[in-house]
């Protein structure tokens, strides 16, 4: 029997016909019902978990969307600053070499060269009849025996993979006179210098009349030591500084370099005249096993070969670059990035960062034990420590690397890589940074995210909790109404007199209390009605959190000279500078144009002082460049106070050493000099002489060679909290 059945209209009674117990028997069933419902949550309960898991979920969702976004754009901005780090390397190894085989090959071709070349061959011939007694050769084969027990010499070439030399002796008696006369016999401090011996032979005739200009050509050239060599066997017939391969031949398997001689062979005289090569870093007998790279031109004498020209090119000068100095952080590589050059053979070709940091730590936390005893016993990493990486791999087949690889330690790093575009040399350029430092900000990003979301959860929970009791609290007589109905009491008490929903839902009630089918429907429409109205009342939210922060980087740092120019216009004490304001403009203009003139940049402009670098993207800081235009100002500042009879006073001071440059205002477009010649420069000048002086820095003159800087006047200065002696150069008059 339905419960319809059992319930009568409101103004009906019982029927007399009605079984006995059959409102009994509505009641336990309505009391059944009503047990059975509440044993399951409660509306409050509902809404409120509603609400919970609604708010959680988008939490989670906007929480995870926002740490991988975050991750993308702090992987997207180091991996940007590492290329650009890592391209400026690539840049500057490849401009360097270039004016290196481009120095090269003008000495190679200097007439003076040639001929010097020629006579050194020629008298190389003649040593042929010379010889030494038993006590000077004895001398000779004892230093090649010192070669053959050094302890550098067997870690390097073993390290390689390869056998060191057991035993090493003179060529023939050629190479031992001259190995005797030019490198035994003579003190460590003069072997360099010398240029005669004093043996009498035809040969040191020559080496004393050539050696000097040979030198200084090699200085002027920027190279660590020239050699020349005979074409027809490849022997050393000369070098600036002399080793145990002096007439030696490079052909030799002992004592010469297997990979120059097969250089001079197979590829050097087919290059055209005016050019050179160079060749990678190899181990070199002479230099105890040390790491040395070669550059190498043909010496011709009209279109006839005489010799070869071969430089010498030290691992210093690759750390040079590689290493900047141990500015890392100045660059944008902050606590463990580094740059650093792999061979084709995977071999270090530059020292990494850790090892030249703290090389006792770094050897402690490389994993080959044969690899660390190499390094610490050759105090190098180069040639010995193989890095094998995904990014080194990656750039050895010809691709540009850019993403996540480990570093040369094995530690999980960012990195770029590619090869330098060099011919004869297959190098690859790393630029990396530890993951662990790359994300420190997305680790403090993610925290920030957490303790936002727990704080979220927890004022939602409570807002849950009071939108939950408030949105059900109508519902409470609405349901013991219908209690009542089921049990039977058809006018339950209700309070309808609002305009409500609510109310007329009692309205409702009482109308149809009667019919029981009729109550369920409008009780669904109710429901329904209700239901759609809750869905109305809950909003959506959006919290979106987005921060971004702009960096701007200074240009790498550069060894230059910061020249500051004072200018003081007009009356000192009334500030006056009359009507010719134009003509001080003028003044500008041309002070400006003579520092382009001598190759300065110009970096600031004041209403009293301007600021130039010499010695931008050149080799060295310029001091002299920077003295001449110095000098050209003091007659530039006459000419405008003759011309408008006005007092115009100048002074000047400079720095040299290491500064960088960049934009500082992205907005302004402001560009300025930091470091310090910078702030040493701006110091002197302002507290120096405004009559016409130069003030140089000792930094400045130091950077001079030596006969001009000991021509210049010395007097004591304060520059911060010290007194320092400075250079000056006094103006033959006083402009103004």
């Amino acid at each position: 029997m339905s419960t319809s059945e059992s319930i009568s209209s409101p103004s009906a009674s019982p029927s007399a016909s009605s079984p006995p117990g059959t409102e009994w028997s509505v009641r336990k069933y309505a009391d059944a019902q009503l047990t059975e419902r509440t044993r399951g949550w409660t509306l409050r309960r509902h809404i409120g978990v509603a609400f919970a898991l609604i708010t959680v979920v988008s939490i989670i969702g906007i929480g995870v969307l926002g740490f991988v976004e975050a991750r993308q754009l702090i992987n997207n901005e180091v991996e940007g600053r590492l290329s650009a780090v890592q391209d400026e390397r690539v840049a500057a190894i490849e401009r360097g070499l270039a004016n290196i085989r481009s120095r090269t090959a003008v000495v190679a071709n200097d007439p003076g060269v040639a001929s010097s070349a020629t006579r050194l061959v020629e008298a190389f011939g003649t040593l042929e009849d010379e010889t030494l007694t038993e006590e000077q050769a004895a001398e000779v084969q004892s230093a090649f025996d010192d070669i053959v027990e050094s302890d550098d010499l067997a870690a390097r070439f073993t390290a390689v993979g390869l056998a060191p030399p057991t035993e090493l002796t003179p060529l023939d008696s050629s190479s031992e006179y001259l190995l005797y006369h030019y490198v035994i016999a003579p003190d460590d401090d003069e072997r360099s210098a010398l240029a005669d011996p004093g043996d009498g032979s035809e040969y040191s005739e020559v080496h004393a009349e050539l050696h000097a200009d040979l030198r200084a050509i090699t200085d002027a050239a920027l190279l660590d030591r020239m050699m020349l060599i005979r074409l027809d066997d490849s022997r050393v017939v000369y070098s600036t500084d002399k080793g145990l391969d002096v007439g030696a031949s490079l052909q030799n398997q002992s004592i010469g370099e297997r990979s120059l001689a097969d250089a001079l062979e197979e590829r050097l005289l087919q290059v055209p005249s005016g050019q050179s090569i160079v060749l990678d870093f190899t181990p070199y007998v002479a230099r105890f096993g040390e790491p040395v790279m070669f550059t190498a031109a043909v010496i011709r004498d009209g279109q006839a070969p005489v010799a070869v020209l071969v430089g010498e090119i030290p691992v210093s000068a690759l750390n040079d670059v590689m290493n900047v100095g141990g500015a890392w952080e100045l660059i944008g590589l902050e606590e463990t990035g580094e740059t650093y050059v792999v061979g084709s053979d995977g071999r270090l070709r530059s020292d990494v960062r850790g090892w030249i940091e703290d090389p006792e730590g770094y050897l402690d936390d490389l994993g080959d034990a044969d690899e660390a005893a190499a390094i610490r016993s050759t105090g190098s990493t180069v040639f010995v420590q193989t890095v094998d990486t995904s990014a080194v791999r990656a750039a050895l087949n010809g691709e540009r690397f850019v993403g996540e690889s480990t570093g040369p330690l094995g530690d999980d790093t960012l990195s770029v890589a590619s090869t330098i575009d060099v011919a004869g040399l297959d190098w690859v350029v790393v630029a990396d940074l530890e993951t662990g430092e790359a994300r420190q900000p997305l680790d403090s990003h993610l925290l920030r995210v957490l303790l936002a979301a727990l704080l979220l959860a927890i004022v939602v929970a409570i807002a849950s909790w009071w939108l939950a009791r408030r949105m059900a609290s109508p519902i409470a007589p609405l349901s013991e109404a219908a209690e009542s109905i089921a049990a039977g009491d058809l006018d339950p008490p209700l309070d309808d007199r609002s305009a409500d929903e609510f109310a007329h839902l009692g309205r409702q009630l009482r109308r149809f209390a009667g019919a029981l089918a009729a109550e369920r429907r409008a009780l669904a429409d109710q429901e329904a009605a209700t239901e759609e109205l809750l869905r109305s009342a809950l909003p959506d939210r959006a919290v979106t959190a987005v921060h971004e922060q702009d960096l701007e980087l200074g240009d790498l740092l550069d060894d230059v000279t910061v020249v500051v120019v004072m200018l003081v216009v007009g009356d000192s004490e009334t500030g006056d500078i009359g009507p010719e304001a134009e003509l001080l403009s003028t003044l500008v203009s041309d002070i400006e144009t003579a520092a382009a003139d001598h190759g300065l940049e110009r970096v600031h402009s004041s209403v009293d002082h301007h600021v130039f670098l010499a010695g931008v993207g050149r080799p060295g800081v310029a001091a002299e460049s920077a003295i001449e235009f110095a000098v050209e100002v003091g007659p530039l500042v006459s000419a405008v106070a003759d011309d408008t009879g006005n007092s115009v006073r100048h002074g000047i001071a400079m720095s040299s050493g290491p500064a960088a440059t960049g934009v500082v205002d992205p907005v302004g477009l402001t560009y300025s000099v930091w470091g310090r010649p910078a702030r040493e420069a701006l110091e002197l000048a302002i507290g120096g002489d405004v009559r016409g002086g130069v003030i140089l820095h000792p930094s400045t003159i130091d950077a001079l060679p030596a006969a001009t800087g000991d021509s210049i006047d010395r007097e004591p200065r304060s520059l911060g909290d010290d007194e320092v002696e400075v250079g000056v150069l006094r103006a033959e008059r006083t402009v103004g």
